[in-house]
């Protein structure tokens, strides 16, 4: 099998899993009780937590942990939505991930936030000057808004890299708060939250290397939210709820080991992706285009290493993504939240990209925890080209 779906989950690893399967085992007290069993358990946590504050760059007690990136991202923006009594206006892109567009949507209809979009440029990074001008014109319009910035770090069909640092500048100097979704980004790029100027960080555990059921929100000391889920102490308060303690404890892990083995990580997912792009460029020439190529280079970098969003010029995705399961190879026609539907991806038409060409590109992804060598990689070509000599011989 060649897996190259790792922007939609990657494969547990057995030190993940023999984790949780241990803390499974040894660790099942209630870590809110009061028994040196629990205190045990709960120092595991607290453990955890410093591990992932560590490896974001923040304060232990700025970290909180939940069920996944999507209920992240819906505390940050309804947590910090329902604390301030007044309107608030989210200034949000449009190529945010759903759980973004759809939880913006929800709050419009409900009348509880005005919602505003910034556009991308054609490589699908957010657009600055745009930026600039609509915080100004918030400001202006109200002058007592402090308006929340919901921006991804990185995209999670094309793998483009906004520029954080300079968003989260732009949106301080016109007394805004910002939040970015970090879980595409987060085992692939370097983040120090305070060094950025991050408010509000979301990422999810299954893109780490661990099962789906973990995931953190990053809140910046002074920023205050309402809880989502309410409860008991869990949290600080904020998050009402028994500690899901062994995928905490393998996520606290995880960060540690991805914060000591990063560079070696994105060195062997540059290789892979490299000699992917090029071995797709001399099968097929003009016949292949790749999303986000033009990014601004003085960004650093401009794209994940470990993401290609190609458009198959004049071929369903779909239809090739099918063929090329039943050779045991697997990607995806876009977000995985968005699989099931047949439709044009929302991110590349927001990027400019036709319709046609939209329904013509697959994304594939690679992993340093699943490492496909010359081989896999020439097998992996070989055979996109052998699928898409059957599909244009049966539209002959």
């Amino acid at each position: 099998m060649c897996y190259l779906d790792n922007a939609g989950t990657t494969r547990p690893t057995k030190d993940s899993l023999t984790t949780i399967y241990n803390s499974l085992y040894e660790d099942w007290f209630n870590p809110s009780s009061v028994s040196d069993n629990s205190k045990r358990v709960k120092n595991k946590i607290e453990k955890a937590r410093q591990q992932v504050a560590e490896f974001i760059g923040a304060a232990a007690e700025e970290v909180y942990f939940t069920s996944s990136g999507s209920e992240s991202n819906t505390w940050a923006i309804q947590g910090y939505s329902s604390h301030n009594d007044d309107m608030m206006t989210l200034l949000t892109s449009t190529v945010e991930h759903s759980s973004i567009r759809n939880l913006s949507q929800h709050l419009l209809k409900q009348n509880l936030i005005n919602v505003r979009y910034v556009v991308v440029n054609e490589n699908g990074a957010v657009d600055l000057s745009t930026l600039k001008a609509m915080m100004y014109q918030i400001n202006k319009d109200d002058p007592e808004d402090r308006p929340l910035v919901s921006i991804m770090f990185a995209n999670n069909e094309t793998g483009v890299v906004n520029d954080v640092k300079k968003i989260a500048s732009i949106v301080h100097r016109h007394h805004g708060v910002f939040h970015t979704d970090a879980t595409q980004a987060i085992a692939h790029v370097p983040i120090s939250v305070h060094d950025m100027g991050i408010d509000m960080m979301t990422f999810s555990g299954h893109k780490l290397g661990l099962p789906r059921g973990i995931g953190v929100l990053y809140v910046r000391h002074g920023i205050k939210i309402d809880p989502l889920i309410f409860g008991g102490s869990q949290e600080n308060g904020l998050r009402g709820g028994t500690e899901n303690q062994a995928y905490i404890i393998a996520l606290g892990e995880s960060c540690r080991y991805l914060k000591d083995h990063y560079q070696t990580r994105v060195t062997i997912e540059e290789k892979m992706k490299a000699l992917f792009v090029q071995n797709l460029k001399d099968a097929l020439g003009d016949m292949v285009s790749f999303h986000g190529s033009r990014c601004d280079t003085e960004i650093k970098p401009a794209k994940l290493p470990n993401i290609v969003s190609v458009c198959f010029k004049g071929i369903d995705a779909q239809a090739l993504m099918s063929l090329l399961e039943s050779y045991g190879i697997y990607c995806s026609a876009g977000s995985a939240c968005e699989a099931y539907k047949k439709a044009p991806s929302q991110v590349l038409l927001a990027m400019d990209v036709s319709e046609e060409d939209a329904l013509s590109t697959l994304r594939f992804s690679f992993s340093a925890d699943d490492i496909i060598g010359y081989e896999g990689i020439t097998y992996v070509v070989n055979t996109i080209v052998k699928c898409i000599k059957s599909l244009q011989t049966l539209n002959d």
